[in-house]
Formats: structure tokens, C-alpha cells, sequence
């Protein structure tokens, strides 16, 4: 077998590097000390960084509100880096499964030009409610009811559990 063009110096140098990686042990998991990394510029005990990112995807963990009674996660993208305290005419809704959401109204009231016309159709309906009930006594007329669109913007809940994803462990 001939080898020419320099190839046979690039398979010497290829032996040479797999040699010295034939001693060489890498050792695969998390390193480090929280709240030490760029990002951070080596605060200590910093809440967030790469290193617990890395923990809570690996062994999973339980997400608790320190300051409050529940976590306010952000649904909407109006709340997007928003507090509640930043929305005016915030009220809360319960859930049949006992999910507790912060919300809005998605529409604005009503304004006066627009309210004098309600109230002048809401006269014509009762005069219209006394005719019917004149004609047929049994029948009730009933005024709808004028419904408002509802935006939620955040979830509210005690605590979130991430599970384990264990992508370092498994290979």
C-alpha cells in the first residue's frame, strides 16, 4: 500500500492524538458551584443560573412562591415581564378544577355616547316588555344580558413540579 501527498504524515499525527486520549478520562456530569457563571459574574447563591438549570432538568424539582401564596404564571401575552399589580380592574376567577386565574375585561365599559344609546334601547324594550305582557300575561320577557369578553392573563398556583429528565445519567 503506497500513501503519498502527505497523508502519511497526517496518519502519524492522528496515531499520536489517539495515543494520548488512550490515558485521558472525561468525567461527565454537573460541575461547578451555583450562582458561579458568566451570566451571574459569580454572585453566590444566585436563585438562577446554568448549573441549576442543568440540576433541575437532570434530578427534576418542586418550584415553591417564597414571598406570596402562589406562583403568578404569565398566560397572555400582555402579561408577558408583568405583575398583577401593573393591570387595573383585575378580578379572579376559579376554575371547576380548582385552577385560580387573574383576569380583565377584555373590552372597555362603555362609552357615554354609547351608553345613551343603551338607554334609550333599554326604554323601547320595557315598552315593548308592557305590550307583550298586555297580549300574552303567561309569557315572561326577559332583558339579555350583555356579556363582557374576558382575558385571562396569569395562572395562579401554589407551586409547579418539574419532572426528572435525566439526559446526563441515561448516556
Amino acid at each position: 500500500m503506497q500513501v503519498s501527498g502527505g497523508a502519511l504524515e497526517e496518519l502519524e499525527r492522528i496515531r499520536k492524538v489517539l495515543e494520548y486520549f488512550e490515558h485521558v478520562k472525561i468525567h461527565i456530569g454537573i460541575g461547578g458551584e451555583p450562582g458561579a457563571n458568566a451570566f451571574q459574574k459569580g454572585v453566590k447563591d444566585s436563585p438562577v443560573d446554568l448549573i441549576t438549570y442543568a440540576r433541575v432538568h437532570e434530578y427534576g424539582a418542586v418550584i415553591k412562591a417564597i414571598h406570596h401564596k402562589n406562583l403568578t404564571i404569565p398566560i397572555h401575552k400582555d402579561a408577558k415581564d408583568k405583575r398583577i399589580k401593573d393591570f387595573q380592574g383585575i378580578f379572579f376567577i376559579k376554575s371547576r378544577n380548582g385552577f385560580l386565574f387573574a383576569c380583565v375585561y377584555a373590552d372597555k365599559k362603555a362609552s357615554v355616547k354609547e351608553r345613551k344609546v343603551s338607554e334609550a334601547e333599554q326604554a323601547e324594550d320595557s315598552s315593548e316588555q308592557q305590550t307583550r305582557k298586555n297580549k300574552k300575561k303567561s309569557k315572561k320577557v326577559y332583558k339579555k344580558k350583555v356579556q363582557r369578553k374576558i382575558k385571562y392573563l396569569f395562572l395562579l398556583i401554589p407551586e409547579v413540579t418539574i419532572p426528572e429528565r435525566s439526559f446526563i445519567r441515561a448516556s
